[in-house]
């Protein structure tokens, strides 16, 4: 799978990553690859919307897709007002 940061300016491939985690503070998701690199995948309000984007992934990596976008705040701001779970469509696809 191929994984587009929220800010679509990274491309990760996920058979390099050896972790994906919600920062300390909560508010972010990192990558960590398989050689210790890393960064910030994406940014939230919340560890409410960190988890639940990483639900989001999960369904993604389930359904099989072979891509995954990270949503930003504006999308995530609609997923949870109308009561989208996690998984429900996903953001990105085969």
């Amino acid at each position: 799978m191929i994984i587009f940061t929220q800010n679509k300016q990274a491309v990760w491939n996920f058979d390099d990553m050896s972790r994906l985690h919600v920062t300390g503070t909560g508010t972010g998701i990192q990558a960590v690859g398989r050689n210790g690199s890393g960064g910030e995948i994406a940014r939230y309000r919340n560890r409410e919307w960190c988890v639940y984007a990483l639900e989001m992934l999960i369904s993604a990596i389930e359904a099989g897709d072979k891509t995954f976008t990270f949503p930003n705040e504006r999308e995530m701001e609609h997923r949870t007002a109308h009561g989208v779970s996690g998984g429900g469509k996903r953001h990105g696809g085969s």
